[in-house]
């Protein structure tokens, strides 16, 4: 019989390979993400330039990486990307910006026949000082000036009772500018009704802002010997001080009579001085800050007003050569026939020196 062949064996069946699962639908990239991503994941890398491998770039140089599609967005600053916002129905309304400031115009210039003037239309003002020993009768001959006002600085008015003379008794510094403030104002208004300011005295106005200056500055106010201790810095401050008061009364837009004691020193040479009482550098100052300067002498019968320097005498007139007319050397002021009026008046001497006539 034929030998019966064994079975072959039969191999494992293979698994059967599941379905694949279908595609899922890729999102629509935002237009934001389209501008941040740029060019597509696929596109080729940029090229490296000086044959530099990418490896070789610093972090400066080397390119940002793109973002991966569908990645979220990098947060950037508020409100970024958001649309403008639209306030809901029934809300209020904000008000309008308002609108930006318009710069000022520059200030117009004036024209060169306004702001410059002959000469002898400058010299409208005159700023005198009379200075002399006391009771040679300053404040009396000060009273019979253009309209006067006095700043009374040492009470010494009394004699110019029964004249339309005005005073204010000047109590302080602060007190004095006030005045002048007072005067500067009512010039700008066009209701100043004087014409000339007579400070009563220069001198008393240095001792009162020295005086101010010592107080201010004691630590015990009430040690006078603290009080009377004066240095140099203290003589420096008073004489600034007495400069600038000067100057703003100068300013002032009226006729200026300031009154000073007399001050007389005998030195080695046997020869004497006379010049207002002030300290040395101030009085020196004085001499070229005004326009005249004159010294009031009393005598029997009259008294005598000093125009020129003469030995030892201070004194002088600006306005000489300007008005191109000759000064006398001094004036006689005697007593009218009535025994209270004086000839001439203060206001014809300055008149006299302005080369114009002044009613008093």
């Amino acid at each position: 019989m034929p030998k019966r062949q064994p079975p072959k064996p039969q191999s494992a069946p293979e698994p059967a390979t599941p379905p694949e699962p279908p595609p899922e639908p890729k999102p629509e990239p935002t237009p934001e993400a389209t501008e941040e991503a740029g060019a597509p994941s696929s596109a080729p890398a940029p090229p490296v330039t000086n044959g530099a491998s990418p490896a070789s770039q610093t972090p400066a140089s080397r390119p940002p990486p793109a973002r991966p599609q569908g990645a979220p967005k990098a947060a950037g600053p508020p409100g970024a990307g958001q649309p403008p916002h639209v306030p809901p129905p029934g809300a209020p309304k904000l008000p309008p910006r308002p609108a930006a400031a318009t710069p000022p115009k520059p200030a117009q210039r004036p024209k060169l026949s306004e702001f410059f003037q002959p000469i002898e239309e400058s010299g409208e003002w005159l700023t005198m000082v009379i200075y002399g020993a006391a009771g040679s009768g300053k404040t009396t001959l000060a009273a019979t000036a253009p309209d006067p006002v006095f700043l009374d600085m040492e009470g010494g008015t009394k004699s110019v009772h029964g004249t339309n003379a005005q005073v204010h008794h000047v109590q302080s510094i602060a007190d004095l500018r006030m005045a002048l403030d007072l005067l500067r104002t009512a010039h700008q208004q066009g209701d100043l009704p004087w014409r000339t300011v007579v400070v009563d005295t220069l001198t008393e106005m240095q001792a009162l802002g020295l005086q101010e200056r010592m107080i201010a500055t004691a630590t015990n106010p009430m040690d006078t010997q603290e009080l009377y201790d004066v240095d140099i810095n203290d003589y420096g401050f008073n004489s600034q001080q007495v400069r600038q008061l000067i100057r703003e009364i100068r300013a002032l837009p009226m006729h200026k009579v300031l009154i000073c004691q007399e001050s007389v020193e005998d030195n080695r040479l046997a020869t004497i001085q006379v010049r207002p009482l002030l300290s040395r550098k101030v009085g020196e100052d004085l001499m070229w800050t005004v326009d005249a300067v004159a010294q009031l002498v009393a005598g029997e019968d009259a008294r005598t007003l000093r125009l020129s320097q003469t030995l030892g005498c201070a004194a002088k007139v600006r306005v000489e050569l300007a008005r191109q007319q000759t000064v006398p050397k001094q004036v006689q002021i005697k007593l009218t026939e009535d025994g209270v009026s004086i000839s001439p008046t203060l206001a014809d001497i300055m008149g006299m020196l302005l080369g114009r006539e002044l009613t008093a």
